[in-house]
């Protein structure tokens, strides 16, 4: 009597602890606005492959300043640039092209809980990641290899950024 109790109550707290209301939101948030990105003219709002034009363009319409830059010779072309909301606050998202795939990388202000693990929600690789203050998601269905790529490069340009 008493094991069927205590399985019946670990049941039940499984049930809540993973229940939608218990689990991060941020990375199905995340696919939904990658996703959001896909549809007709949704994909950038400042459209430029020069850092000098994007990066500045985010002060005026986020509340961060990102890592911008064109990978062009390693295969990922910056496309430009838009403003999200990302965990309740103005965000940047970076737009890349990787071959025929859309790579967008948000970023926003760091919060005290710390990031998901790297995942894939709904065929969508997401890598998580944190440069001094600032935390980053890129999303693709790109390749696992191709999108961590990308990623080591920006964090190797925003580790020299930030003096690391």
């Amino acid at each position: 009597m008493v094991v069927l109790g205590l399985t019946a109550a670990a049941a039940a707290l499984g049930l809540i602890l993973l229940s939608p209301r218990f689990t991060n939101p941020l990375p199905n948030d995340l696919v939904n606005a990658h996703v959001d990105s896909l549809m007709p003219q949704h994909l950038v709002d400042i459209q430029s492959t020069n850092h000098h034009t994007v990066k500045p363009w985010f002060a005026g319409h986020t509340d961060v300043s990102p890592v911008v830059a064109d990978f062009t010779q390693q295969g990922y072309r910056l496309v430009g640039g838009r403003a999200v909301y990302v965990d309740r606050q103005r965000a940047a998202a970076l737009v890349y092209r990787h071959g025929p795939h859309v790579i967008n990388v948000f970023s926003w202000a760091g919060t005290a809980r710390g990031l998901p693990s790297s995942t894939t929600r709904n065929g969508y690789h997401m890598v998580f990641w944190q440069v001094g203050d600032l935390q980053y998601c890129a999303v693709s269905d790109a390749g696992w290899n191709e999108l961590q790529a990308l990623v080591r490069m920006l964090q190797e340009l925003g580790a020299r950024e930030n003096g690391e």
